[in-house]
């Protein structure tokens, strides 16, 4: 456990936890929404500190990351516990609940020292996924620290919902962000996904302060019944170039909300790609030249097969199409 920062004293030894918009106020013994932070003596501490449950070397293409460091490979590492319980999560396992399943206990110095043995395997560095990081923000924030100071690279894959100030706080050593934004709209977020009022406009907000912040950005939205139109209206006055990514939601065992169409997403790929130069489905992995056309990187899957950018990213015919290109 360990005594978190962003966080209130209020009468009668109470504590508000001040990381998400749930703004959780909790007295003595109580424990937050997402199940991981408990007011002891009047402090709040993080009580899932190093208790990993995710911990292996994956693709970047599959947090996804299209734009950043194509083909290589990044230590994946997750907790349990999430500041949503959203109805199409598929890694409910771990994020619908606040009790470990199969923990392994790591300081961030051994997270740290497997990512630098696993270079030669093509390895950049840590991300932290699976689960939202805010929910083990101090463990998130003092390895990622660890992280930048050997040379490792750090990717957060989030859903966006933290306040700015713990973010701020965060982003100088974070390389890339993928954000999950469930949609433009508070209703789904109350609805599907049930959080507090002012998700949407939260989560907009932080991703034009990441962008402010010269961060590497890729955002996903998983399509139901909305269109993306707003979204993608709204990226692309942001950045036009924020690759935007469209999976097929599948209905996972014992799921309620029913899979996708493939043709639905195909269509509203067709209305994101009037706004945005970059939107990939699970049809259409290949990054395309927003310039000349050219597939300047085909993809399997996960798995890269193809690549025909220069050192610097830069197409052929001279666009910068790769905002990282692949590590040496």
């Amino acid at each position: 456990m360990l005594v978190v920062e962003y966080f209130y004293r209020l009468p009668e030894r109470a504590v508000q936890c001040t990381l998400c918009p749930w703004r959780c106020v909790l007295y003595e013994g109580a424990k937050g929404k997402c199940g991981n932070y408990t007011n002891y003596g009047g402090e709040l501490a993080c009580n899932c500190y190093g208790q990993v449950e995710v911990f292996a070397l994956e693709p970047l293409e599959k947090k996804p990351l299209y734009h950043y460091g194509v083909g290589m490979q990044v230590l994946s590492v997750g907790t349990h516990g999430c500041t949503l319980r959203c109805d199409t999560c598929h890694n409910r396992f771990i994020t619908h609940t606040s009790e470990s399943q199969h923990v392994v206990r790591l300081t961030p110095q051994q997270v740290v020292e497997t990512a630098l043995s696993l270079r030669e395997q093509r390895n950049v560095g840590v991300a932290f996924t699976y689960n939202e990081p805010t929910v083990w923000y101090p463990y998130v924030l003092h390895t990622l620290m660890l992280a930048k100071s050997h040379g490792l690279r750090a990717v957060l894959v989030t859903n966006g919902l933290i306040h700015p100030r713990p973010l701020k706080a965060l982003l100088p050593f974070v390389d890339a962000l993928q954000v999950d934004v469930k949609s433009y709209h508070d209703d789904t977020y109350l609805r599907l996904c049930h959080g507090p009022p002012g998700c949407a406009e939260l989560v907009r907000s932080n991703v034009a302060l990441m962008h402010k912040e010269e961060k590497h950005i890729e955002v996903t939205t998983l399509l139901l019944d909305e269109t993306i139109l707003p979204i993608a209206q709204w990226l692309g006055d942001l950045e036009p170039l924020i690759p935007l990514h469209l999976p097929l939601y599948r209905t996972p065992i014992g799921g309620c909300i029913p899979s996708t169409p493939a043709e639905f997403v195909d269509e509203q790929a067709s209305i994101a790609r009037k706004y945005l130069a970059y939107v990939y489905t699970d049809q259409q992995r290949d990054t395309v030249c927003a310039r000349c056309g050219a597939v300047v990187v085909s993809r399997r899957g996960f798995r890269v097969t193809g690549y025909h950018l220069n050192d610097e990213g830069v197409c052929a015919c001279g666009e910068p199409v790769v905002c990282v290109p692949r590590f040496n």
